[in-house]
Parts: structure tokens; C-alpha cells; sequence
């Protein structure tokens, strides 16, 4: 189960997150992500509750760019996952991920 969250949270960040970064040159993100998962069965929900909180960790923590952090850039993120499919051992999960920043 771990290998999965630590998988997709990787995934998540380094593929949404390069984007908002690539841009960034010298400032910090520090992000605040929520989890939308209505739509999962609470087996499944109990899974995906620590996502939020390790996709924060590692957002704030990573050095984007090694450079000046004295500028903050604020931005929150809502995932929304939509279903979870399984093939073979394999769970596969739908979502969204919409970042804004105020």
C-alpha cells in the first residue's frame, strides 16, 4: 500500500508541479493540497487519507531551484479522485489535480 501512495505522490508532484515551477526562478512554493474522494469506498478512502499531507511535505520541502527564497508563491491544489479501478494486483486511480494560486 505504501509503494502505491509513495508512487503516485511522486508522480503527481513532479508531473503538476514542473509546470507551476518552471516558471518560478528564486522564489519557495508552499503549497496547501486538499483530497476530494467522495467518490471511493471507505476501504479506499482510509488508503488515500495521508496523500494530502506527504504531497505537502514534499512540495514544501524540495528545493525547486537552489536559488533565493526570500519571494513566497502561495498556491493551493484540490485533488479530486474520481475512481479507482484495479488490473491485476495493480490499483489505478482516475483524478483531476487543479492548482490555483491567489
Amino acid at each position: 500500500m505504501f509503494n502505491i501512495k509513495k508512487r503516485c505522490s511522486i508522480f503527481l508532484i513532479l508531473f503538476f508541479l514542473s509546470s507551476v515551477c518552471s516558471f518560478v526562478t528564486g522564489q519557495t512554493i508552499k503549497f496547501s493540497i486538499t483530497l476530494e474522494m467522495d467518490r471511493l469506498q471507505p476501504q479506499e478512502q482510509e488508503i488515500m487519507r495521508p496523500l494530502p499531507q506527504q504531497l505537502e511535505d514534499y512540495a514544501n520541502n524540495y528545493d525547486w531551484t537552489g536559488e533565493n527564497k526570500d519571494i513566497i508563491i502561495e498556491c493551493t491544489a484540490n485533488l479530486i479522485i474520481e475512481t479507482m479501478t484495479t488490473r491485476g494486483s495493480e490499483k489505478i486511480y482516475r483524478s483531476q489535480f487543479l492548482i490555483s494560486s491567489p
